[in-house]
């Protein structure tokens, strides 16, 4: 079955999820927000593509200067069928052709158009009625003038004609029009008409009712939800990746129906083309979605295609894509590596970055991707088209694969390249690079020693803000530990001068017997030496958007974390909130705690209890 879209539904697909700034991992540690290198995957909206439903009578004016579509206009009288297909062909020509509807508006063919439609507005069709409304709303017609005001009285009028699909046709874009009583009673109207047609919904109307499922009361709305879920058996695989694209437009996170969707997805034997699993991807990460069947079903299946790809646009967007959701899928990342190998001359600066800030998010290293890094980081560091966002992260995840030239980190905390970067009116931009200098200069500290003394960055160490939900779960690990060490000590929330937030720090004697913490000081304060065969541990605790998928490890951004805290004399205590949570007593809480660092006794008080 043949399904089309309409031209304005089309351009919100490929154009709305501009995501700039999507991020790799999350904020815990240090800060991982990498710019989006990918997008370059969109379709391109200058041409109107195949599947844009137009009747015979608007085709010979599709890709027509404005000029042709409205010649003969003065010269025969217009049907309103005719005048329909006209105003259509105009809405399309602006909307692919980004002209501006002011080179016609004033003309006077142009009023004699519309003339022609509102004298034939009783007579119409609704499906035609509903096309030519929406052409003379979009061109930028007042909604005051008397055509459109005729064509919103007839609706009015006959709107017990509209079918389901008229109803839905003429919601999708006349909600965005409320200037006038008139206007808000024809919404009014047809939203109260909709539930009385709601039998009539078919898998054709699905797209357009997500776009509005806004309008509608709560009610009302659960069961448009429902309905949409029955008919996605319905929808081919194009139509399931718009469906999320919408969804993800709206900011609607429709637990329901994003499992509906990733269901049918495995299920159907066709398969989305790369560009539409790299969009699925980029709006299941803004959604904060996650489905990791869906993932390693597509994966799995491109790891295969990635040879016959052409394009180093889609290697970088399926990358980028991997970065985003933390999928360490080393097949994947060893096939798109040989692709960059063997199409070396096609590559581009930005199509390197995207590499390195993927393996690097990752924690992905192996000997390939030391081979890219040797031929890549010297044209890299000459390359002058980078911006100090990009050239930033670059060094940055250099730095976390350990193959940051001393060259490149000096720049990087120069005052004449940093000042640049710290000062962005974007808090959360400023917070990034904030940590990510810090991470640098204790990289410097371990590398370049001798370099520490001439440095001239001096930023206070700050912490990311997190949720509610995650303090209180840090909270809870620190509540146990104090079972086990006293409060005097142990020092929590600490943050280092490299920029690491530490869940909680305290020293161990020989004897595994925790000493007060202030006679050796905290991050966040000046360190000083512990008793001989003594240990300064930092307790860290990981969530899941701390870990890769498919590859289970820990993501560049906390490996990173923990060789800083090692270098600075740190033992690393690693405690994934997820297997502490599963335990079902303190006691066994408890133990899982000590025996991360060999503590086999327990506070006798806490077993009497």
């Amino acid at each position: 079955m043949s399904r089309h879209i309409s031209a304005s539904l089309f351009r919100n697909y490929n154009s709305k999820l501009n995501l700039i700034y999507s991020y790799f991992g999350s904020t815990h540690r240090i800060s991982t927000s990498l710019p989006n290198l990918s997008s370059l995957q969109r379709l391109s909206s200058t041409t109107a593509p195949d599947n844009i439903q137009v009747s015979k009578y608007v085709q010979p004016f599709i890709n027509r200067p404005v000029d042709e579509i409205l010649s003969g206009i003065v010269d025969k009288t217009l049907s309103g069928s005719e005048s329909v297909s006209v105003l259509k062909a105009l809405r399309l020509h602006t909307l692919f052709k980004g002209a501006s509807s002011e080179c016609f508006t004033s003309d006077l063919r142009f009023k004699i158009l519309c003339e022609a439609f509102e004298k034939n507005c009783t007579s119409l069709k609704p499906v035609l009625l509903v096309s030519g409304l929406r052409s003379l709303l979009e061109v930028g017609v007042p909604s005051d003038s008397s055509c459109v005001v005729s064509a919103e009285e007839s609706i009015l009028n006959n709107i017990y004609q509209f079918s389901a699909f008229n109803i839905i046709g003429c919601l999708y874009f006349h909600h965005k029009y409320m200037e006038t009583d008139l206007q808000k009673e024809v919404v009014i109207k047809l939203v109260s008409q909709l539930e009385k047609r709601f039998y009539e919904i078919s898998s054709s109307d699905v797209l357009m009712l997500v776009h509005i499922l806004h309008l509608f009361d709560k009610a009302f709305q659960k069961q448009l939800e429902q309905k949409i879920i029955e008919l996605m058996a319905f929808l081919d695989v194009s139509e399931l990746c718009k469906l999320v694209n919408i969804l993800t437009e709206k900011s609607n996170r429709n637990i329901f129906i994003l499992n509906s969707v990733a269901f049918y997805l495995r299920q159907k034997t066709e398969k989305p083309n790369l560009k539409e699993i790299i969009d699925l991807f980029y709006a299941f990460k803004k959604m904060n979605f996650f489905d990791p069947a869906l993932f390693a079903y597509l994966l799995n299946w491109l790891e295969s295609e990635i040879s016959s790809i052409k394009q180093v646009s889609l290697i970088t967007g399926l990358l980028t894509a991997c970065g985003h959701m933390r999928w360490r899928h080393t097949g994947i990342l060893d096939k798109c590596g040989e692709w960059i190998r063997n199409h070396f001359d096609a590559c581009k600066p930005r199509d390197f970055v995207a590499y390195i800030l993927t393996v690097a998010a990752l924690d992905y290293n192996s000997s390939q991707v030391q081979v890219i890094l040797e031929k890549t980081v010297p044209i890299l560091s000459i390359e002058k088209e980078l911006s100090p966002e990009v050239t930033l992260n670059l060094a940055w995840s250099l730095g976390v694969l350990n193959y940051l030239s001393k060259e490149l980190l000096l720049k990087i905390l120069s005052p004449k390249f940093y000042k640049q970067i710290i000062e962005p009116s974007d808090s959360r931009v400023n917070l990034t690079n904030h940590l990510k200098l810090l991470n640098l200069k204790g990289i410097l500290k371990k590398n370049y020693p001798e370099c520490v003394f001439g440095c001239e960055l001096h930023l206070e160490p700050v912490k990311p803000p997190e949720s509610s939900d995650v303090q209180n779960c840090r909270q809870h690990v620190i509540k146990i530990l104090n079972i086990l060490i006293p409060k005097k000590c142990l020092a929590v929330n600490q943050v280092s001068d490299t920029g690491v937030f530490i869940d909680a720090e305290f020293v161990l004697n020989e004897n595994k017997k925790p000493l007060p913490i202030q006679a050796f000081g905290t991050a966040s304060k000046e360190l000083k030496p512990v008793p001989i065969n003594s240990k300064r541990f930092a307790l860290l605790v990981m969530f899941q958007k701390d870990y890769t998928h498919w590859s289970p490890g820990l993501t560049g951004v906390n490996m990173l974390a923990i060789n800083l805290l090692r270098d600075a004399g740190y033992a690393v205590i690693i405690v994934s909130y997820d297997e502490l949570s599963r335990k079902k007593t303190d006691v066994e809480k408890v133990k899982y705690l000590s025996e991360k660092f060999t503590l086999k006794k327990y506070p006798e008080k806490f077993l009497n209890t």
